[in-house]
């Protein structure tokens, strides 16, 4: 299948409210050789007030925001029938998951297009930023980055890459592509390893076939790996979201547990239950990647298995999680209506 390399550059952060200002899309091969580009730089959408912060980092200028050639709408049309010409294909973006994707069916849906281009009638979305998460966790030399004071890695695109017009959309989107390149040369197992979860249906497909697998996750500035297990459960409010176990953790410690006492212990951190959004391009590995790092490394398979035996005859168990689960994200939605 073929690629789309993306980006966009937009006068905020807010996929709701602020409007699009220039885009670049690359379409490629599976071997990355470039088959066809667009560029479109629009005028600021009509009611939208940009945000200062966001034109100074993309160099946006009064003039650029009032008389660029295309209007917002002729560029969003032209964006739509191209990409619709340019048929099926996997989308990738850097970060784009929570911004891009969201960002474009917005806009859509504001123009009265197809707002799901992106992920339905066969195509597929990734992020090259989940990618390269995980190529670094499991081969630190793929790529030099930056440290930050805490002694993290940093994968911010423009200081990740260096790249001369940083924060514009076809400087962006190039590097972007090269960063692929690179994973799918250095670490050919994670780029093929992502491909299997660039949609919700194959992701939850996946993962219902493998059970046991190691889930990759980012947050506090760190990388972390997970041996998780898939033991039949699914979100009863939130389609598209699988609840697995963390096998460093004895179910039988919590299998015994009332409702209220296994409500406090699910909710406590680290985290017993990990929840993968499959409609988030997660990357899925084999689970040695994991089992060959503390604390998983400690634990001998004879153990996960009696612990996997157990997930899987505990009925019980199974539906007073997803009781609490549910009690919760109705709680959550309750207190945050608009979440």
């Amino acid at each position: 299948m073929n690629y789309i390399f993306a980006d966009l550059e937009t006068s905020g952060a807010s996929t709701s409210h602020d409007s699009i200002l220039e885009a670049f899309f690359m379409l490629t091969n599976d071997s990355f050789q470039e088959l066809d580009r667009l560029y479109l730089r629009m005028r600021l959408k009509e009611g939208v007030v940009p945000n200062l912060n966001a034109l100074l980092i993309n160099r946006s200028t009064v003039n650029l925001l009032k008389n660029s050639n295309m209007s917002w709408f002729q560029a969003v049309s032209i964006m739509e029938s191209t990409l619709r010409k340019w048929g099926p294909a996997i989308y990738w973006t850097y970060g784009g998951v929570n911004f891009d994707y969201e960002f474009l069916r917005k806009t859509w849906f504001k123009a009265l297009k197809e707002p799901y281009l992106t992920n339905t009638n066969g195509s597929k979305q990734g992020d090259v930023l989940h990618v390269i998460r995980a190529a670094k966790l499991v081969k630190d030399d793929i790529i030099k980055t930056p440290i930050s004071a805490k002694g993290n890695p940093v994968f911010k695109l423009s200081t990740l890459m260096q790249h001369k017009d940083a924060h514009g959309a076809e400087a962006d989107t190039m590097q972007t592509k090269k960063l692929a390149e690179l994973i799918a040369k250095k670490a050919n197992p994670i780029w093929k390893s992502s491909l299997m979860s660039t949609s919700k249906f194959d992701t939850m497909e996946l993962i219902k076939s493998e059970k046991k697998f190691c889930s990759t996750e980012y947050f506090y500035g760190k990388l972390r790996a997970f041996f998780t297990y898939y033991f039949g459960i699914e979100h009863p409010v939130y389609h598209g979201w699988i609840l697995t176990w963390d096998m460093q953790w004895d179910p039988a410690d919590y299998i015994k547990m009332d409702k209220d006492s296994l409500k406090k212990a699910l909710s406590k951190s680290p985290k017993v239950l990990r929840t993968i959004r499959c409609n988030k391009a997660p990357i899925i590995l084999n689970s040695s990647y994991a089992t060959n790092m503390e604390p998983y490394s400690k634990i001998s398979p004879e153990i996960y298995k009696k612990r996997m035996k157990i997930l899987d005859q505990s009925n019980d168990f199974k539906e007073r999680i997803v009781n609490i689960v549910q009690e919760k994200a109705e709680e959550r939605e309750k207190d945050d209506p608009l979440t």
